[in-house]
Parts: structure tokens; sequence; C-alpha cells
């Protein structure tokens, strides 16, 4: 999840969300 600094943050965030609390 490193080469998504150009994507934008709430993505990678909702992303990171959806991982940790399934």
């Amino acid at each position: 999840m490193l080469t998504g600094d150009k994507q934008n943050p709430a993505v990678q965030i909702a992303l990171y969300c959806n991982l940790m609390s399934p």
C-alpha cells in the first residue's frame, strides 16, 4: 500500500479499515 500515494487517500483509508475490520 506504498504505491498509492498518487491515489485518493480516502480509498486507501477505506481499504485499510476493511482489512483491519471485517
